[in-house]
């Protein structure tokens, strides 16, 4: 089987964006890495977002970002994973395609060349390997709470910078030391938060 590769997108790009949300959605072709250029050009942080398929906030929230046009400080990596899922009819219900694996459970099993590995972990070692590249200072992960709850944000460790930037997204923190082979157990040299933002 081949590796599962990220399209790549460059900001500005007007034909992205649309008018709304399902726009956006319908013009990405699948798991997407779109490159938006800071200020400082030495410096890299990376966004990640719609690990799940009926989690679109993060989508929502950079779709308004990008149609304000705005030069971030540091460039960006944006990378948007389960873009099949959310397109899946009706949209955004949809936490994998059905006979997937839950692409957050996937992290951590192996590189993208190892044999035997399914689809979705070929994909979660695309990203890990993508985002490892970027020699990020920062890894943000957004997600949607399951239930009607405030946001809070999680991590595997608990230190003043993981504190700082969690800060930035909500006032409830959580230190966890559960492994489930997810995004933001993975080592990157850099802090790593999921920020679950509020459901309802």
């Amino acid at each position: 089987m081949d590796s599962i590769s990220l399209i790549n997108r460059h900001w500005p790009d007007s034909s992205l964006l649309g008018d709304d949300v399902f726009d956006f959605l319908a013009h990405l072709e699948g798991p997407t890495l779109i490159h938006i250029s800071g200020r400082d050009r030495a410096r890299c942080r990376v966004l990640v977002t719609l690990l799940h398929g009926n989690e679109p906030s993060g989508l929502k929230a950079l779709h308004k970002i990008l149609q304000q046009n705005l030069a971030p400080a540091v460039n960006i990596k944006v990378i948007i994973a389960s873009v099949q899922a959310a397109s899946r009819r009706p949209f955004f219900t949809h936490r994998m395609l059905p006979g997937d694996k839950d692409l957050n459970r996937c992290f951590g099993v192996g590189p993208v060349s190892k044999q035997g590995l399914s689809k979705q972990e070929q994909l979660a070692a695309t990203i890990a390997e993508t985002i490892a590249a970027c020699r990020p200072e920062a890894v943000i992960d957004l997600h949607n709470t399951s239930g009607d709850g405030p946001g809070f944000t999680v991590s595997v460790k608990g230190d003043a910078k993981h504190k700082q930037m969690a800060s930035y997204f909500s006032d409830q923190f959580i230190q966890t030391d559960i492994q489930l082979g997810s995004l933001m157990e993975q080592d990157f040299d850099c802090p790593v938060i999921t920020v679950e933002a509020g459901g309802g």
